[in-house]
C-alpha cells in the first residue's frame, strides 16, 4: 500500500475510534443523566409516602381525640396526600424537561 494511501487509511480509523468513543461518553451521560431521574424521583415519592402515613398516624389519634372531628381531619389528610400528589407530578415533568 503505498504511503498516502496508508495514512489516509491510518486517519479514517482514528477517525471512527473517536467517533465510537464520542458515542460512548454521550451514551454513558444519558445514562447517568436517567439515573440521577430515578434516584431523585425515589427520593422525592419515599419521602411522600413517608408523610402521608405520618399525616394518616396523626389523624387516627386526633379522631379518637374527637371523634366528631373525623370527617374534617380527613379532608385535610386527603388534601395533604393530594398536594403531595400534585408535587411529585411536578417534578416528573421537570425532570422530563432535564435533558
Amino acid at each position: 500500500m503505498p504511503a498516502k494511501e496508508a495514512r489516509q487509511a491510518s486517519r479514517q480509523i482514528s477517525l471512527r475510534r473517536l467517533e465510537t468513543q464520542i458515542m460512548e461518553a454521550q451514551a454513558d451521560s444519558v445514562t447517568d443523566v436517567a439515573l440521577t431521574k430515578i434516584d431523585s424521583l425515589t427520593t422525592a415519592t419515599g419521602n411522600a409516602m413517608a408523610q402521608i402515613t405520618r399525616v394518616t398516624q396523626l389523624q387516627r389519634q386526633l379522631e379518637m381525640m374527637a371523634p366528631d372531628a373525623a370527617a374534617r381531619l380527613a379532608f385535610i389528610a386527603d388534601d395533604h396526600a393530594l398536594g403531595c400528589a400534585e408535587l411529585l407530578a411536578e417534578l416528573r415533568r421537570d425532570l422530563r424537561r432535564i435533558r
